[in-house]
């Protein structure tokens, strides 16, 4: 008797695990229709639905790769100049063809440069670039006078 009621009492657990798994559990923010239809577009057990967990290595190993690019990209930082309480920067950075280009930016710009963006930002003692993919943030001051 303890057998027959346990076997049914794991029917049950299963059948119940297997109606949530079908059912939408975002239903009082998305409706069902949404939320298959996603799971539908997304095949090969990618759901937009579930987080993706990433590993620590991967995650500093990008960190760090941007923090390279940045530096590699941006070369210096000629001079600032502060006139109605506004700074403008004159830097030097690498071109998509790698060669030096030029750039005078007033407070804060968005650069495309590449296939990369960064926004560039000009400080009291230099400029700060944002990559805005990963964000991460370097600061490059203004050596010598």
């Amino acid at each position: 008797m303890k057998n027959k009621f346990r076997y049914i009492m794991i029917f049950f657990i299963v059948m119940n695990v297997m109606a949530i798994a079908d059912s939408n559990p975002l239903k009082e923010y998305i409706s069902d229709k949404v939320y298959f239809e996603g799971q539908k577009k997304f095949k090969g057990g990618n759901d937009i639905f579930r987080t993706k967990v990433y590993s620590k290595a991967d995650i500093s190993k990008e960190l760090d790769a941007a923090r390279g690019r940045i530096k590699s990209v941006f070369l210096k930082v000629s001079f600032i100049i502060e006139r109605n309480h506004k700074l403008t920067a004159t830097f030097y950075y690498k071109g998509e063809d790698g060669r030096a280009a030029r750039k005078v930016i007033t407070n804060r710009k968005t650069l495309k440069i590449g296939k990369y963006s960064y926004s560039v930002i000009v400080v009291k003692n230099g400029i700060e670039v944002i990559d805005l993919k990963t964000k991460v943030k370097v600061k490059i001051e203004k050596k010598g006078r």
